[in-house]
């Protein structure tokens, strides 16, 4: 735990102290975010109150020492108050029982998959009884989660801790700027998906014993998405038809067979998974087909999980009438 130890205000300066993590943690003692610890970056060009605590988390573990450096030339005459704000593209915010937490996202491609010191930023609790929302790099709680690509990060898990029982609400903010692709907020207690390109709002309920390993962020490339290839890789596809259907629907592969196919989701628009009694059939090598006639007539997501692609389709399912 540090302190700015002068009268003025200072920018703290990354370049001095490479032994450190980019993102230093500050509390904050008043506002939306009273009683969390939020991130700060020192290569950003906000500034740092007078007298200002923060924690510095050094990067090596262990190993030799390492100093915290001040300069004395980035003092500044400018006012701020006692954090500096977020520069990340995306963000989760949560609010509930009075109290609000937030984690930052973005992509950079000088950045890796793991824990970077440079760009990510590690989390504490917040106070007791308050909400906790933070990215999960392996086994550290993050703060800021900044990843290479969507190729090669397509989903990151997201823990919560609400600190007490209550009903909860996550905004999501920067999700819907990211061209050609969906956003979605998996919740793995509920078994729902929420999309949160469309709505940033998603609302659940959480007691204090829940896992706090809730919450999955997936990035999907609108039409397909790959884990293995790039995502110029435009042919491979599953087609669905007639949409809008009313009692069977089809799914044509497209340069893949229908074996790569592992699961099937039809989800409402709130995001709840909808269960269907009738099993999918296979018609032919390339073509699946599945009946709806159970399903109430409504608009649908549909996401086909395959081997190596995730597709994610919009279904009408009308009356016949």
């Amino acid at each position: 735990m540090l302190g700015n130890p002068y009268l003025a205000s200072i920018d703290l300066d990354y370049s001095l102290n490479p032994d450190f993590d980019n993102n230093i943690l500050v509390l904050h003692t008043h506002g939306a975010f009273a009683g969390t610890y939020q991130p700060l970056s020192m290569s950003s060009s906000n500034i740092l109150a007078p007298f200002q605590g923060f924690f510095a988390r050094k990067s090596m573990i262990g190993g030799p020492s390492a100093t915290f450096t001040f300069n004395s030339n980035n003092r500044s005459r400018q006012q701020t108050a006692f954090h500096k704000s977020d520069n990340y593209a995306m963000s989760l915010l949560v609010q509930g029982n009075g109290f609000s937490d937030i984690a930052y996202f973005d992509f950079n491609t000088d950045a890796s998959n793991g824990y970077d010191p440079a760009f990510d930023g590690g989390k504490f609790r917040s106070f007791e009884g308050q909400p906790t929302i933070f990215s999960q790099i392996g086994s550290v709680w993050a703060s800021v989660n900044i990843n290479r690509d969507i190729a090669s990060t397509p989903s990151i898990p997201v823990g919560f801790v609400p600190g007490a029982n209550g009903v909860f609400q996550i905004i999501g903010s920067g999700f819907d700027q990211i061209p050609n692709t969906t956003v979605y907020l998996q919740d793995l207690k509920e078994n729902k998906i929420h999309n949160l390109s469309l709505d940033p709002h998603s609302t659940f309920t959480a007691f204090r014993n829940d896992n706090y390993s809730r919450f999955i962020l997936r990035f999907v490339l609108n039409n397909h998405v790959s884990s293995t290839t790039n995502f110029s890789d435009a042919d491979v596809r599953v087609d669905i038809y007639p949409n809008p259907a009313h009692n069977t629907v089809f799914f044509n592969c497209k340069f893949m067979i229908a074996d790569d196919i592992i699961d099937i989701g039809i989800f409402d628009l709130s995001g709840r998974q909808i269960q269907l009694a009738s099993p999918v059939e296979h018609v032919s090598k390339s073509l699946l087909s599945l009946n709806i006639d159970e399903l109430p007539p409504a608009v649908y997501t549909v996401k086909v999980t395959t081997k190596n692609h995730i597709f994610v389709h919009k279904l009408i399912k009308h009356s016949g009438k």
